[in-house]
């Protein structure tokens, strides 16, 4: 009799755990640190004052890092690869480790303020664009006995930027004497939401051309929720409207390759 009410338990306490998650999940753009919430935040961290200061007169590539907060202050963190050419960036994200670099990122031109973000799961991308315009940089040194970062000499200075809506947006930064004074580090002042960027393992090189336009045969969507909920779909087994169309429909069913 002990027994078999001792298996009883086991077994059921085997089900839980294979119920509660400890057999492997796929990716799910809407995980708690997914594409879904961090996504918009890289996006609007990257159309700002920050992809200005990311872009200089060199091409290179680099690793990053970038965290944010939650709600209740637990980091949220998004890595992957950065690459500049020409004053346009590329970045290849990685979220809560669920997705591979290069699966989701976004592409930024400061010059023109717009961009895409892209999936190369889903085949597609969506424009984004710049809200307001930067009108005035001004940067100060911060003294301080000379450090270095990734065996880079680097300094440190504040920088506010005037924006055309009437806000100023200040950040501290830990430029690469080396590198043209390229940002290693980049930590917001007063923006929301604060974060922390960091660059690691700098390649001055440039990058091929062809990495910053839309991918031929890539379905374009109208925004990056559309793309976002697509995506997310797609991973739940549903369908949605045609990319023109925007909302769900769980019942159109594809006609063809590439039909959405």
């Amino acid at each position: 009799m002990i027994i078999r009410v001792l298996k009883i338990p086991l077994l059921l306490l085997a089900v839980a755990m294979l119920v509660s998650g400890c057999s492997s999940n796929p990716a799910n753009v809407y995980a708690r640190g997914g594409p879904a919430e961090l996504l918009p935040r890289l996006a609007a961290v990257i159309t700002g004052p920050v992809g200005v200061l990311l872009t200089n007169e060199n091409g290179f590539s680099s690793e990053f890092t970038i965290q944010f907060q939650d709600g209740f202050g637990n980091p949220l963190q998004v890595s992957g690869q950065v690459l500049m050419r020409g004053g346009k960036l590329r970045l290849e994200a990685v979220f809560a480790k669920t997705m591979a670099a290069g699966d989701i990122g976004l592409i930024w031109e400061a010059a023109s303020n717009n961009g895409f973000v892209f999936s190369e799961d889903l085949q597609g991308y969506a424009p984004i664009y710049g809200t307001v315009q930067f009108t005035n940089l001004a940067t100060q040194l911060v003294i301080s006995p000379t450090d270095r970062m990734e065996g880079h000499p680097v300094e440190k200075a504040n920088v506010s930027v005037k924006c055309s809506d009437g806000q100023s947006k200040g950040y501290q930064i830990l430029g690469a004497k080396d590198l043209a004074g390229l940002p290693l580090r980049i930590t917001s002042l007063n923006s929301l939401p604060p974060f922390t960027l960091t660059l690691s393992k700098v390649r001055l090189e440039l990058p091929g051309e062809d990495l910053f336009s839309p991918p031929d045969g890539f379905t374009r969507y109208p925004s990056e929720t559309a793309m976002l909920n697509e995506l997310g779909t797609r991973q739940l087994g549903g369908f949605r409207n045609k990319p023109e169309d925007g909302g769900i429909n769980i019942n159109y069913k594809p006609t063809g390759p590439k039909q959405y």
